[in-house]
Order: C-alpha cells, then structure tokens, then sequence
C-alpha cells in the first residue's frame, strides 16, 4: 500500500489508511525500529496505530496490524499483515 490509500480489510470489518513512515524507538531493543503509522477506522473507532516489523499491534477494530517490508521510501511503500479472527 501507498501512504495515503485506503483498503477494506479483514472481510469488511475495518479500513485502513497508511500514513507516515518513521523511526521508532523501542525501549525494549533500545533502538529505533522502523515504523509506519496506520488510521484504522471502524463503526466503533478510529485510531492510529503503529505497525512495526517484530510483533503485532495491539488490536483496534478487531484487527492488528504487523509491517511486513517497507518497499519504498519515496514515495511511501509498504507491505502490511493484518490479523484477525474470522467469524468475529
């Protein structure tokens, strides 16, 4: 996904947006991970989240979000795993 396109996830039950890419920094590493911030939008919420490569979001909507790859960096390219449990 492009920053700034939207797609229907998770069998219709949210739509994500991709924002920025960033640094992130993790406490627990002690470093900056790279990180993509993701608008999550459902009936009940919208939240940013922060998907980054080593673990699952936390969920929003229903859904967690993991960055897979950052394709490309200009302009903004990115894979993302989004995780659910059908039938929810």
């Amino acid at each position: 996904m492009v920053t700034g396109s939207f797609r229907l996830v998770a069998d219709g039950r949210a739509e994500i947006r991709i924002g920025p890419f960033h640094d992130l920094w993790r406490e627990d590493l002690g470093r900056a991970v790279d990180a993509v911030d993701v608008v999550v939008y459902c009936a009940e919420e919208q939240l940013v989240v922060a998907a980054v490569a080593d673990t699952a979001s936390d969920e929003v909507c229903r859904v967690r979000l993991q960055l897979v790859k950052i394709v490309e960096w200009q302009p903004p390219k990115a894979r993302l795993k989004v995780l659910w449990e059908p039938g929810d």
